[in-house]
């Protein structure tokens, strides 16, 4: 009986597909070599610019990858929020959560401290996450960035998964819709515990 759903498991996870939407950034390549690594996935990445929104419907889940600069209006992932919320699982890392936290009505502050190739210490607040799943309650996370959301204008459709020791939002959740997004990169060398979560976002939704 458990090999069979040890077999049903891998049938599921082979014949899922995800997205990996490049926002030009080196990290994403990372990100894909976790993916393929922790499961048998389909996995297609296409460069942000290129995508056509109508051909999204057949992915299962979709990553918006980190990227330079901030997101702006009518970038390709308000474009997949727009149309795909409420269907496909979601997760946005870094630049990611910055266009979530803009689509959704939030506000971005510029940090007086660029904090790029840093490691720091962040917290878990107890909210239910797919990704921190079975992750420390503190644990060591990988930063580069040097915007990050507005805590007092978070819309309150999100619950908050992680913070700094600065109480800085790094991890957000959507209330209803499979939505989670970290400010942090977990696909980062500095960030130790960053395969599991990727791995554990991916087998969200799926029964073993």
């Amino acid at each position: 009986m458990e090999f069979i759903r040890s077999v049903a498991y891998f049938i599921i996870f082979e014949s899922m597909k995800v997205l990996l939407i490049d926002n030009y950034d080196s990290f994403t390549y990372n990100i894909a070599h976790i993916v393929r690594a922790s499961s048998p996935v389909k996995l297609e990445i296409k460069k942000a610019r290129e995508i056509d929104i109508s051909s999204l419907s057949v992915y299962d889940k979709i990553i918006f990858s980190p990227g330079p600069d901030l997101p702006r209006n009518g970038n390709i992932m308000e474009q997949v929020l727009k149309s795909y919320a409420p269907t496909k699982s979601i997760l946005g890392i870094c630049l990611g959560l910055q266009a979530i936290v803009l689509f959704y009505g939030g506000k971005l502050i510029r940090l007086e401290e660029v904090v790029h190739g840093r490691i720091k210490m962040l917290k878990q607040t107890g909210v239910e996450s797919t990704v921190l799943r079975n992750i420390p309650e503190n644990f060591k996370a990988g930063f580069y960035h040097s915007w990050v959301s507005d805590a007092d204008s978070l819309p309150g459709c999100f619950n908050v998964t992680c913070l700094s020791s600065g109480r800085r939002i790094m991890g957000i959740r959507h209330k209803i819709y499979d939505i989670e997004a970290v400010q942090f990169h977990p696909e980062s060398i500095m960030t130790p515990e960053g395969d599991k979560m990727i791995r554990n976002w991916l087998e969200s939704g799926v029964k073993n």
